[in-house]
């Protein structure tokens, strides 16, 4: 019987024998606030080549969850998505005005490009990729404007009473 040895990509950053391609990270988390606008910038490749908007229709979209359909913002060229005086370098913005209405959470911000028409790049037409996959998380501000009257803030804010005396379990 013979044994192989596994590559070990869960608890380790080394590039192990026989392992083609280096071990997963884990992506970071970009933390905002709710009623901020949210700025990213992202240099976006395909096949080693910078994705230029004359040869791809650039889309951000923002999503609950990896795999919701129901997107809670939609972002593109222009709108959204502008692009640098680099090639391949983009400024993503979802603003305030969008992340007001988000309740806090993780959201997934796909970047999708469409190959335009006529582009002769790849034997494959008309492709559609998703080129960064980004979890953005959501949280209340201390400076956001409360909705909570004074009044209504006490009460929830108040104790309720204890259900039993403790000073009656006391030995004495």
């Amino acid at each position: 019987m013979q044994y192989i040895r596994l590559p070990d990509t869960y608890y380790t950053t080394q590039i192990l024998d026989g392992t083609s391609t280096p071990p997963p990270t884990q992506l970071p988390l970009i933390e905002h606030y709710v009623g901020e606008d949210i700025t990213l910038e992202a240099y976006l490749t395909h096949d080693g080549k910078p994705v230029l908007i004359t040869d791809w229709t650039l889309t951000a979209v923002l999503n609950t969850n990896q795999f919701a359909n129901k997107h809670s913002w939609d972002g593109v060229i222009n709108n959204g998505i502008y692009s640098d005086d680099t090639a391949g370098h983009y400024k993503i913005i979802i603003p305030s005005e969008v992340t007001t209405a988000l309740t806090p959470g993780t959201y997934w911000l796909n970047i999708v490009a469409t190959e335009k028409l006529g582009s002769d790049h790849h034997a494959i037409k008309d492709q559609t990729l998703i080129l960064g996959r980004y979890p953005i998380s959501l949280s209340y501000s201390g400076a956001l404007p409360q909705t909570f009257s004074s009044g209504e803030r006490q009460q929830l804010e108040q104790t309720a009473p204890l259900a039993s005396d403790p000073t009656t379990h006391l030995a004495g």
